[in-house]
């Protein structure tokens, strides 16, 4: 996989992360639910993302060079610390949403 297919992946799952953040926030639905569903897709998101890495990894290792592979763990590993601060700014925010009401 080229470098611009690992950027490519990293955006679709950012977007996605960041679509189902922003649907899931603005439905009406008790914080508690919410903050559930927040999870399950984060975590859901981020064992489709392993999973595809090691699909990548096993299936095509003699095609990647060292660097491509490299540079494709990097990538995964942004997407995953990502993920996990979206997961805070989400508490976060239902925190402070909570406390308004």
């Amino acid at each position: 996989m080229k470098s611009s297919h690992i950027g490519l992946l990293a955006g679709v799952v950012g977007a996605a992360a960041i679509g189902t953040f922003f649907g899931i926030l603005y439905a009406p639905d008790k914080g508690k639910n919410t903050r559930s569903r927040l999870n399950y897709r984060l975590y859901r998101t981020r064992d489709r993302v392993n999973s595809l890495l090691d699909k990548i990894n096993s299936t095509n290792e003699n095609v990647f060079s060292k660097d491509a592979q490299e540079e494709g763990k990097k990538v995964i590993e942004e997407v995953r610390e990502r993920t996990e601060d979206l997961r805070s700014e989400i508490d976060a925010l239902i925190s402070q949403i909570r406390t308004q009401k």
